[in-house]
């Protein structure tokens, strides 16, 4: 009995050294850890992709140099897009869309949506891989955005 208290004892021990020793007590990184916890409505791109909601892409669309890339086929804009202020390459014809891409300014923030949200997650991908640091994809694309116009 006397030796499984020990252990337990020993065992207890070692795991709060071992616990506090992966976080060092240094000011610099209680700062970095309290950065990494605060969080925004829409958080801010690193040259990645972020994936926004349909509220969030409203809100978004307000703000100044932002383009509207919709990245369905021209038959698919002609049925239902989302603004008349867009900007459409088609992401299926990967030559013409990395010409297109090419001219666009890497500077201005980018909403990217398509039908359902994937083919705008991989175009929104190449834009991060291509240098754009603003590039935001709307989930579930323009049938997400119509349903919610629909109060679904």
């Amino acid at each position: 009995m006397k030796h499984t208290i020990l252990l337990v004892f020993v065992l207890n021990v070692g795991l709060f050294q071992s616990s506090c020793a992966q976080q060092p007590n240094n000011p610099q990184s209680a700062t970095k850890r309290k950065a990494e916890i605060t969080t925004t409505n829409t958080p801010e791109p690193q040259g990645q992709v972020v994936d926004i909601d349909v509220d969030q892409f409203k809100q978004m669309m307000q703000q100044p140099e932002v383009v509207i890339l919709d990245v369905r086929t021209p038959q698919e804009v002609a049925q239902s897009k989302i603004s008349d202020q867009i900007v459409n390459i088609d992401v299926t014809n990967k030559p013409l869309f990395e010409q297109e891409i090419e001219k666009l300014d890497k500077d201005k923030t980018y909403l990217v949506y398509c039908r359902s949200g994937h083919r705008s997650s991989i175009a929104a991908q190449e834009l991060a891989r291509r240098g754009f640091k603003k590039v935001y994809n709307l989930k579930g694309g323009i049938l997400a955005w119509q349903q919610a116009q629909n109060g679904q």
